[in-house]
């Protein structure tokens, strides 16, 4: 399946890459998750992945574990938010922080490119 198709929901894979696309309601389909855009919390996510590989997710990165050929990244988001938005993904990406309007820090992950270091958090 390749992402972006509108055919699938929950985690989906395209090659090296996985993502979530959990919106309208399929957060339970990845987490034993209250999947009610209502039921908003705090998330806390940690992710196991080939260490060749990046990860990002909502929140601010807390600790990063490196154990054989595979590092675990947890991040944590104090804000509530609806499952609907939980955003996660894996793959060979660089992970950009700016800051945005009004002092908002974005975060962004574009492909690494073979020229140039894959700025991993």
């Amino acid at each position: 399946m390749k992402l972006g198709t509108g055919a699938a929901i929950g985690l989906v894979r395209s090659g090296s890459w996985i993502q979530a696309l959990n919106q309208p309601s399929a957060a339970h389909r990845i987490a034993a998750l209250a999947d009610h855009p209502a039921q908003k919390a705090p998330a806390t996510i940690s992710i196991i992945a080939p260490s060749r590989l990046n990860s990002v997710a909502n929140g601010d990165l807390t600790a990063t574990r490196r154990d054989g050929a595979y590092t675990t990244r947890r991040f944590e988001s104090r804000q509530k938010l609806a499952t609907e938005l939980l955003q996660i993904g894996v793959g060979p990406f660089t992970v950009v922080h700016k800051k945005g309007r009004h002092g908002i820090t974005l975060c962004y992950a574009p492909p690494r490119t073979r020229h140039g270091p894959s700025n991993r958090r």
